[in-house]
């Protein structure tokens, strides 16, 4: 296993993570909201939380996926907290419901505070990069790539690609299946990168679209899963395949 070079990456797919889209950006609400931040409607990150009516009223496609930057917001957290990234095994990029692909650095900080978190995401997402002043000078810690979902996947060139759903074959041992999935790949390939797609939206499923560059659809329960909670699962079966807890 030591001699390939070996990358689990994910994607987060289609999250709830947007500027207010002009359709609505005149709604009452969405012009208060953002009057009180002193931003243009469109400069501020669509949310649940103060935009709610806009949504629900709105034609917008997909609204149930849409509004809850809080559940992008965990996932970049864990993430990048795990032991799988600290030792650089961990690849992360955003997906995100407008169609945006979102490259996030092994060594961002991410704001803990929601706030602070939010008005990141929307200098991001106004200018496209965000650069930091580091011990090893300037570096990019986040940025909008200009490429699509499915360029992404040419790029990454990944031996498997795998998206979690509940609508999937229930693998009720995950932990063996990524197993023998590693083994099987690093007996064959000096370079293996495993691709996980896992959704960042509070309901429904992954579009046509996503479904259509997963090689294997798998569900690890019976029931509904936050996308914090199979995150943490999926990372944490990497990490006792690679050994590295306890």
């Amino acid at each position: 296993m030591q001699k390939a070079r070996l990358e689990i990456t994910f994607i987060i797919a289609e999250s709830s993570l947007e500027l207010v889209p002009i359709a609505i950006s005149d709604h009452p609400d969405i012009v208060r909201h953002a009057r009180k931040r002193k931003k243009k409607p469109y400069e501020i990150i669509l949310d649940m939380t103060y935009h709610y009516r806009a949504i629900l009223s709105s034609n917008i496609p997909q609204k149930h996926k849409r509004g809850r930057p809080d559940i992008v917001h965990r996932a970049i957290l864990l993430a990048l907290d795990s032991l799988l990234n600290k030792l650089g095994f961990l690849r992360l990029y955003l997906h995100t419901i407008d169609d945006k692909i979102i490259w996030i650095s092994p060594d961002a900080r991410i704001p803990r505070h929601y706030n602070r978190f939010i008005g990141l995401m929307e200098k991001l997402l106004n200018i496209g990069k965000i650069i930091a002043n580091t011990e090893k000078g300037e570096e990019t810690l986040l940025e909008i790539l200009p490429i699509s979902l499915e360029n992404l996947l040419d790029n990454l060139r990944p031996n498997i690609v795998i998206g979690f759903s509940k609508r999937g074959k229930i693998k009720e041992g995950l932990l063996e299946y990524l197993s023998t999935l590693i083994q099987r790949n690093i007996d064959k390939n000096r370079y293996v990168n495993i691709v996980n797609i896992i959704g960042g939206f509070p309901h429904g499923t992954f579009s046509q679209r996503v479904l259509k560059i997963v090689d294997e659809l798998i569900s690890i329960s019976k029931y509904s899963l936050s996308t914090q909670y199979t995150l943490c699962k999926v990372i944490s079966c990497y990490e006792s395949i690679l050994r590295l807890v306890p």
